[in-house]
């Protein structure tokens, strides 16, 4: 007799094949899905990234660098101006002791070799270019904070900056310029070179047509631009007075500073 055959096929072959169908199947479609995202959200962070550099990029703003010690003498000549001449207030001393030192000194004005009347002059001197430096350079600690808007604002925050240093810190400031000359050995140049040149110890004090500079050690500590050895500057967002309202033919602004915001410069670099 011939064996029965079974009357559905068997069924374990057919379910292992269908296993290992659906099996590859569902690997290759996690793996295309994971893929997909993946490049998605690749790219959905590089937008952001160029997005927002490009905002960075257009709200930058250009500056003007100014030498801070050309502002700040323009700023006391103004100050001091409009301020009584016989005036014992404080700032108004000490305003117009550091203007004597941007004056022009072409000669000695005491006509001696090495006398005694010309070595207190010359420490004298010497004393102001030091007390200039020491009061200028806590003057400009409170300017480089941010860009002002033009040299009208500029002289106005200098001037602000200036009158809140309390009178004992300036009366420090004149006791330390004279301390830091105490003992200084006094070596006048006679070799006829323009202006006036002198040593004090290791200082080295010159005063021309543009006034006094100081050299200590070698390094220019005080004058074209320096202030305590280094180059200080104001930054500016333009080199015009842009809050002016009135010009005179003389060259001189009159009028009130007006808030603006500016988005690039003409012509100034």
């Amino acid at each position: 007799m011939k064996a029965r055959q079974p009357l559905f096929p068997p069924a374990l072959p057919l379910a292992l094949a269908l296993a290992l169908a659906l099996g590859g199947c569902g690997k290759n479609g996690i793996g295309a899905d994971s893929s997909v995202k993946q490049g998605v959200s690749t790219s959905t962070e590089s937008k952001v990234d160029t997005s927002r550099e490009v905002k960075h990029n257009t709200n930058a703003k250009a500056t003007i660098s100014m030498p801070a010690i050309a502002l700040m003498m323009d700023a006391l000549h103004s100050y001091a101006a409009t301020q009584p001449a016989r005036s014992t207030d404080p700032h108004v001393i000490a305003a117009r002791e550091i203007i004597s030192v941007a004056r022009p000194a072409v000669a000695w004005p005491i006509a001696c070799f090495s006398c005694s009347a010309q070595t207190v002059w010359a420490r004298q001197q010497a004393a102001r270019v030091g007390f200039a430096n020491l009061v200028l350079t806590e003057t400009a600690q409170h300017l480089q904070s941010q860009a002002l808007a033009d040299p009208a604002a500029a002289r106005k925050a200098i001037i602000t900056a200036f009158l809140a240093i309390p009178p004992a810190t300036l009366d420090a400031a004149r006791q330390q310029a004279l301390r830091a000359l105490h003992g200084a050995t006094f070596t006048p140049d006679f070799s006829g070179g323009e202006g006036v040149h002198f040593l004090m110890g290791a200082s080295d004090f010159k005063g021309g047509p543009a006034g006094w500079a100081w050299a200590k050690n070698g390094v220019t500590w005080y004058g074209d631009g320096a202030l305590s050895g280094q180059k200080v500057e104001l930054a500016l967002d333009s080199a015009i007075d842009t809050g002016t309202t009135e010009t005179s033919g003389t060259g001189s602004t009159t009028g009130t500073e007006a808030g603006r915001e500016n988005t690039g410069q003409a012509g100034v670099k």
